[in-house]
């Protein structure tokens, strides 16, 4: 009998180094979120053990309770906010999900107008110097 092993954690580890790399976005990163603190820069750091230990809590969640923290919405980005969640919960649903979460990102996206993208850039050129 053959065994084969489960593609879930590289998977999901492949979604986290795209993200570290592509977005800079590191959600298992050391970093204080509350106050804006910068992570390590990605030659710091062992990224293949950070996304590693990023799909094993990932899978740990979803083989548990299926429950997800995502925190409290920014009044001015509620509604991208909403329409990304919910674009998410359309993408566990498969292809079933996909036609419609693809209309829900656009949504999302076109709530991030040109205006508040200068305010976002503004602030993290003042955060990250």
């Amino acid at each position: 009998m053959t065994t084969t092993e489960d593609p879930r954690p590289e998977n999901i580890a492949a979604a986290y180094r795209a993200m570290a790399t592509r977005a800079h976005y590191r959600p298992a990163a050391d970093v204080d979120r509350l106050t804006g603190g910068a992570p390590p820069p990605l030659h710091e750091l062992d990224l293949d053990a950070e996304a590693k230990q990023y799909a094993e809590h990932w899978l740990a969640a979803e083989d548990s309770d299926m429950t997800f923290w995502v925190g409290c919405t920014d009044f001015e980005l509620a509604r991208a906010t909403i329409y990304a969640l919910e674009a998410a919960r359309c993408l566990c649903a498969g292809v079933f999900g996909i036609r419609i979460a693809q209309r829900l990102l656009r949504m999302a996206l076109a709530e991030l107008t040109p205006e508040r993208l200068r305010v976002a850039d503004a602030l993290m050129e003042a955060t990250y110097r």
